[in-house]
């Protein structure tokens, strides 16, 4: 019996072993499991010219990082939700030589301080501010996701601000419910689920940001974001370093983020764009599907559109596919 006993003691040490091994580093097997084992990339990050915390009167902190050459022409990059700057890694690299780079972190991402208030009205007002501080006159504007749906609200509040270029990368013109993948079912649970759902994350956030956490480092969320915002052509050092990103992002900013999309809709005003935009899909997009782009490109007055491979964050998966399309843009504007 004693020697029966001690069996099962010893299995169960060998289980929690197990689960604490996976919970610690689980996050490493599973990156390695959904990615491309061809590709050896990782999103490095290169020594800034130029950084600064910019405050605006919204009671927002950005911060900036300025590279590339001093009188080349500006583009502005503006990242996606639960992201930061490192995602533009592929075209930092590509442009930096070029064109002078601006990008930026959205409050309550990356190095910039926690959010004040996080709303695309709020953050495009902020916008002007940066732009006005960091002395940025008739940029390229790049805004991917939630940075796209900023910038086409900035683009329709402030045409007076000359603009040399727009590009809107997997971004929507309206609520994202409508233009995700089974839209009819995510339109359907959007007020009995995602809204209250969205207001109990910003009650609890210290109890979402350790599931966060706890999730990444597990795998959990890594498997998740695989799902949601790749099509496995990234390396398993790539999804990794995004998904920690996510990871440590602020629930209550996430959640204020979210339902800022969700009220979001400026269809009817596309067309006041008359800056030369050029629209970015991806066919295997689950958040935003290539529709979206086609609409957005036929009714702003100067659009183009290009639905490229790979998903959600294919500046990442395809840089270079993504690169040749910008740069045979940028071209187009000189």
């Amino acid at each position: 019996m004693m020697n029966m006993q001690k069996g099962w003691s010893s299995k169960r040490n060998i289980k929690l072993v197990v689960a604490g091994l996976s919970l610690l580093f689980g996050r490493y097997i599973v990156s390695a499991l959904v990615s491309n084992p061809k590709r050896r990339n990782t999103l490095r990050k290169f020594k800034p010219q130029e950084q600064r915390l910019i405050s605006c009167n919204s009671g927002n902190s950005w911060y900036a990082e300025v590279d590339g050459p001093q009188d080349a022409q500006t583009i502005v990059f503006i990242h996606g939700l639960q992201s930061s700057k490192l995602q533009w890694y592929h075209q930092q690299k590509r442009f930096r030589g070029s064109h002078r780079l601006v990008l930026l972190d959205l409050p309550g991402h990356g190095r910039s301080p926690k959010a004040a208030q996080f709303s695309i009205p709020m953050l495009s007002a902020d916008l002007q501010e940066v732009l006005s501080i960091l002395s940025v006159h008739q940029p390229i504007l790049y805004g991917h996701s939630i940075g796209g749906m900023i910038l086409l609200d900035y683009c329709i509040k402030y045409s007076n601000k000359p603009v040399r270029g727009l590009v809107v990368h997997n971004c929507s013109y309206t609520n994202p419910l409508k233009s995700c993948l089974f839209p009819l079912f995510m339109r359907s649970i959007e007020v009995p689920v995602v809204r209250p759902f969205m207001e109990l994350v910003k009650r609890h956030p210290g109890v979402f940001s350790l599931l966060g956490r706890i999730n990444y480092y597990a795998g959990l969320s890594i498997a998740f974001y695989r799902m949601l915002l790749f099509s496995g052509a990234q390396t398993a050092a790539e999804l990794r370093q995004l998904c920690y990103v996510a990871a440590v992002c602020p629930p209550q900013v996430v959640a204020n983020g979210i339902q800022s999309t969700l009220d979001f809709d400026v269809s009817g005003r596309l067309n006041r764009i008359s800056t030369p935009c050029l629209v970015i899909g991806s066919e295997v997009d689950r958040l935003i599907r290539p529709p979206a782009a086609f609409y957005i490109a036929r009714h702003v007055q100067h659009g183009r559109v290009h639905i490229l491979s790979g998903g959600h964050m294919n500046m990442v998966e395809y840089p270079d596919q993504v690169n040749n399309v910008l740069a045979r843009f940028f071209k187009s504007l000189r």
